[in-house]
């Protein structure tokens, strides 16, 4: 059997330059590894080990790579604008001054309890709590949300950390996901792949998602489960007309079953 030629792949990784680079070597690598499955039973237990210690360390590099591409195209463009005024850039229904408080320096809000629509360029939301959000936005940074839901419509990146027990209908042009537990997140399918790191139980529509924590894709990722196309429906449907009272309900029907 012909052994996988690891210098040459380990110097195509190492010389491309974008993630699509990078994701047309990883689906060539993968059906090479394909191709060789039925032949393996030609092999000797040595010839077994070295070919499986090739391919991971192959997989090694490729998640070293992707995490580096990622770092360099992953990032906001430009420094946050904060709105000019509360009057022109900003809708908040039925908000209360200790539900909501923002930092007009950094642009960070928190939202507690509350209906919240907010129509902007830039927003860092610290923290989420039993909420529903409807956000027309450029790019958002959201951490520690949990029992909340949502529609996000973004033209630029999305970056989400530390969040629990939430649902969101996302369009955006890149999403980026980091501890992220018990979610359902629905994107747009122009979306770029979804980048998800020390992710567990999340539930998406038929996307592209790079596990971090799983760079192999021969083998499903145990972190992720992919949501049949008639539930993704009814979740686009319900989340738009969906009261604050029946939020725990909403979540519990979906996120739990």
């Amino acid at each position: 059997m012909e052994k996988i030629d690891v210098d040459s792949i380990k110097n195509e990784i190492l010389t491309c330059e974008t993630t699509k680079q990078l994701n047309q070597i990883q689906s060539q690598f993968q059906n090479l590894i394909g191709s060789k499955l039925s032949q393996k039973d030609q092999q000797t237990n040595f010839e077994k080990k070295q070919e499986n210690d090739r391919i991971q360390q192959i997989y090694r590099l490729l998640q070293s790579k992707q995490n580096q591409l990622s770092r360099s195209t992953f990032k906001f463009i430009g420094d946050p604008i904060p709105p000019k005024s509360t009057s022109d850039q900003r809708e908040f229904v039925n908000v209360s001054p200790k539900q909501f408080e923002s930092d007009e320096k950094n642009n960070k809000i928190e939202i507690i309890n509350d209906r919240v629509n907010l129509d902007q360029n830039y927003v860092h939301i610290s923290k989420l709590s039993n909420s529903i959000l409807k956000l027309n936005i450029n790019s958002i940074n959201l951490n520690n949300a949990i029992n909340s839901v949502g529609c996000i419509n973004s033209e630029g990146p999305l970056f989400i950390q530390n969040m629990s027990n939430c649902i969101f209908v996302v369009k955006c042009h890149q999403a980026r996901l980091h501890n992220i537990k018990n979610c359902i997140l629905i994107f747009n399918q122009q979306t770029k792949p979804v980048i998800i790191e020390n992710c567990s139980k999340l539930k998406f529509n038929e996307i592209d998602v790079d596990d971090f924590n799983h760079p192999t894709k021969i083998i499903k990722s145990p972190n992720y489960e992919i949501l049949k196309d008639e539930k993704v429906v009814q979740i686009e449907n319900e989340i738009k007309i969906v009261d604050i009272k029946a939020l725990d309900k909403f979540l519990e029907r979906y996120i739990c079953e």
